[in-house]
């Protein structure tokens, strides 16, 4: 609503001297950029009620459309990948990760390493699991360690950029084609932006001919 992009505007200024400052720099009051806000809201909810029918996309497009570019639609060299990390310090961690991938080695629990030992918040309760990654998604120097992996094997102390790991390898999937419903949703958010920017052209193109809004 328009009270509440007022007040989303309103709360990114501290200081009521500040919010004054912006204004006038707008040449405009409270009251006036209040209004400005409810036109604009008043402008995107016409656009999106004019172009809300020709911007649908049913099963035939989105099939038609996969057939089309199959090629395309390809999942590459994908690693499901886990790690125990530390981050860096003024001293060196080197000492300590060798410790830990000792005791790895000597029998102690991976999971339980992790969780007492992991300096990723995010992944030290689920035993280290950072998901499926591929070369592109993550840094170089992770990736050349992930890449001379087998699955089931856990990687000697490697330091990157990020810090210092024990990376262990779960699964790997090779690069293949993508099938119809694991394609669908980047599918039809691509044939939807297409119809939605032909749309708002064909809409600009009539309203620069003449107002076709009330009030406008």
């Amino acid at each position: 609503t328009a009270a509440e992009e007022w007040q989303a505007w309103w709360r990114q200024w501290e200081l009521e001297e500040e919010r004054q400052k912006r204004l006038s720099w707008q040449g405009l009051t409270s009251k006036e950029w209040e209004s400005e806000i409810a036109e604009s809201l008043k402008d995107q909810a016409w656009l999106e009620q004019q172009i809300a029918e020709t911007c649908r996309v049913d099963e035939t497009e989105l099939r038609e459309a996969f057939e089309r570019q199959k090629e395309v639609w390809r999942l590459p060299l994908r690693h499901h990948v886990a790690h125990l990390f530390l981050a860096p310090k003024e001293v060196s961690r080197e000492p300590q990760i060798r410790d830990l991938k000792r005791r790895l080695e000597a029998g102690e629990n991976w999971a339980a390493l992790v969780q007492s030992h992991s300096e990723d918040s995010r992944t030290k309760a689920r035993a280290g699991d950072l998901g499926w990654v591929s070369q592109d998604r993550m840094p170089a120097d992770f990736m050349k360690t992930v890449l001379k992996l087998k699955p089931g094997e856990t990687s000697a102390p490697v330091q990157t950029t990020l810090g210092w790991h024990l990376i262990r390898l779960l699964e790997r999937q090779a690069e293949r084609a993508m099938t119809f419903d694991e394609a669908r949703p980047e599918l039809q958010a691509m044939l939807l932006f297409q119809k939605r920017s032909a749309a708002l052209e064909r809409l600009l193109k009539t309203k620069m001919s003449g107002s076709s809004r009330p009030g406008h």
